[in-house]
C-alpha cells in the first residue's frame, strides 16, 4: 500500500526503493509502540479534549470510502507533523466508556503550541467536516511559588 505512495523514480530505482521502505518500516515500527507503550514528556501543558466523528445525514465519515478516509487522515497527520517537537499526542479509546469515541491529550511546554494546533487543525477538512468535539481542557503545572506569583498573591 504504501509503495504507491511513492513518486515513479524511486519506485524504479532498486536502492531507492530499499531506502524508502526500510525508513517507512522504521517509521511504522516506533508509531506501534509508542500507540501501545507511550513515551509521554515531561512538559508542563496538558490538553484534554474528547472527540468523535461525524454520522450525520449530510456529513458521514463511516460512508466514505476507506481510500477517501485514508486519504483525508494523511492530510490531518500531515498537519499534526508540523508540530513534532512541540507537541506530543496521546489518542486513548473511549468507545463503550462513554459518548465519545476516543479522548485526546495533548502535551507542549507553553499554552501558545496547543493553541495553534488545535487552530490549524479545526481547518483541516477531518476536524472541520467530520469531527464533532467535546469540552477542551487545559492545565499547566508550575511550582507554588509560580502560582502564587501569577495569581498576585502574597504568600
Amino acid at each position: 500500500e504504501h509503495l504507491q505512495t511513492l513518486p515513479p523514480e524511486v519506485r524504479s530505482d532498486p536502492a531507492k526503493l530499499d531506502q524508502a521502505l526500510t525508513a517507512f518500516r522504521e517509521r511504522m515500527k516506533h508509531y506501534r509502540n509508542e500507540r501501545v507503550y507511550p513515551t509521554l514528556p515531561d512538559w508542563p501543558v496538558v490538553c484534554f479534549y474528547n472527540m468523535s466523528k461525524r454520522r450525520g445525514e449530510k456529513r458521514n465519515w463511516y460512508a466514505l470510502p476507506y481510500d477517501e478516509r485514508r486519504k483525508l487522515m494523511k492530510g490531518h497527520a500531515a498537519v499534526g507533523r508540523e508540530f513534532a517537537g512541540k507537541v506530543k499526542q496521546l489518542i486513548t479509546g473511549s468507545t463503550g466508556l462513554d459518548n465519545a469515541e476516543w479522548g485526546v491529550t495533548l502535551f507542549a511546554r507553553d499554552t501558545f503550541q496547543i493553541k495553534s494546533i488545535v487552530y490549524k487543525m479545526r481547518f483541516d477538512p477531518v476536524s472541520a467536516e467530520y469531527a464533532e468535539f467535546g469540552e477542551f481542557f487545559i492545565g499547566i503545572q508550575l511550582p507554588l511559588e509560580e502560582l502564587f506569583r501569577r495569581l498576585q498573591l502574597d504568600c
